[in-house]
């Protein structure tokens, strides 16, 4: 079955790797990952129209969740991936609209949802990331 896939900055296919691929120094991070969930998004956000109607408004955009994390693997992370604010990523991941795996450009934003948590903890829970402004690419 196929993995999400992550590469730094956009139309880097031949860079894609797995989280545990992503520091070749430290091979078994990300084995612990006791699950990595995905939430697809087609729209970011929706309006009414005059009318009532419901309008999509800006492009598709990917959530990861995953419940805890050494310090050591969010750093891996925002190293490897996502060294400002938002960076530019390539991704492979399932597009659940239409039940297929495709590959992505995007804007990697990496967060976490611990009040008053920080960077330098050891571990993290409820990790969370996200791919928006997704553009579809050919493989």
């Amino acid at each position: 079955m196929p993995v999400d896939k992550f590469a730094p900055g956009w139309n880097n296919i031949a860079g894609l790797k797995t989280l545990q691929e992503l520091d070749p120094l430290q091979p078994q991070a990300f084995e612990g990952l006791g699950w990595l969930r995905t939430i697809w998004h087609d729209e970011e956000d929706v309006q009414r129209d005059g009318v009532g109607n419901l309008i999509p408004i800006g492009l598709p955009w990917v959530q990861y969740l995953v419940e805890i994390l050494p310090q050591s693997e969010v750093q891996i992370l925002r190293v490897e991936l996502c060294p400002t604010r938002r960076a530019p990523v390539t991704i492979y991941t399932y597009n659940k609209t239409v039940d297929a795996w495709k590959y992505y450009n995007g804007q990697m934003e990496l967060y976490q949802l611990e009040d008053n948590a920080n960077w330098d903890r050891l571990h993290w829970k409820q990790i969370r990331w996200s791919v928006r402004e997704l553009l579809e690419i050919a493989p």
